[in-house]
């Protein structure tokens, strides 16, 4: 996923997409209680992790969305 999101952005040159997966994937972390559910936040560790390897841009543009994850209790998050 984070593959397909670094190539949209880097063929659209904008990173209004990745925007908008990364406010998506914040909200859903931040409104529900996701505490309990290791394996998604496992996977959206590695995800922006690699989206911010492939597409360093479109992540520091969402930075503010994601200075949240250092308050959370997940610590894979942090």
């Amino acid at each position: 996923m984070a593959k397909f999101v670094a190539l949209v952005v880097q063929r659209q040159g904008d990173s209004k997409f990745a925007s908008d997966i990364i406010r998506d994937l914040t909200k859903q972390i931040f409104h529900t209680d996701s505490s309990h559910e290791t394996i998604g936040i496992k996977n959206i560790a590695k995800f922006l992790s690699k989206l911010s390897k492939l597409s360093p841009k479109a992540v520091y543009v969402n930075i503010a969305c994601i200075l949240g994850f250092f308050d959370c209790e997940a610590y894979l998050l942090r």
